[in-house]
This record gives C-alpha cells, structure tokens and sequence, in this order.
C-alpha cells in the first residue's frame, strides 16, 4: 500500500503510541518501518504494518531519540546521530 499525504487532509493513519522497529537510509530515502500503526475509519480501529519513506532526505543533521523510559512525559534516554544508530540498533 501507498499513501502519499497532503497537508490540509484529516490523515486516515495514524503514528501514536507506534514504535519505529527500523531506521534505514539509502540512495536519498530515508525509511522507518514500524511493527504497526493504527487506522481509523467508520469508527473501527484497526493496526496494520507500515513503512514510511520521506524522499530526497539530507540526513546531515538528522538526531534519533532512543528512549529508556518515559516519567511523566520526561525523555529519559539518548541523541544519537544516525551511522551510530545503524552502528547499535541495526
């Protein structure tokens, strides 16, 4: 499935309470592939696998947060640049 997202339209898609599972980049594309994300629609939710892929990225200044825990709404964990991502979690 393809779904290209326009600024303006409410999204059917939706990326919260989603965990990224894999980060990769390659020839300008920069992927994340979650272990599912939620839809909604007539009122039923449901999850489905996902991949979302932002084109022609410069990933120069691209930080990733590596979360530990979360303490009421407090980021607990670590930046990192992305070749040490790939390096760790890949």
């Amino acid at each position: 499935m393809k779904t290209t997202k326009s600024f303006g339209e409410y999204p059917k898609y939706s990326l919260h309470d989603a965990r990224v599972q894999k980060i990769a980049y390659g020839d300008g594309n920069l992927t994340f592939i979650f272990d599912y994300i939620f839809s909604y629609e007539n009122g039923v939710e449901q999850t489905h696998k996902a991949k979302i892929v932002f084109e022609k990225c410069d990933v120069d200044d691209l930080e990733i947060l590596v979360f530990n825990s979360t303490i009421l709404d407090a980021f607990t964990g670590k930046r990192i640049e992305l070749p040490q991502y790939q390096q760790e979690y890949s």
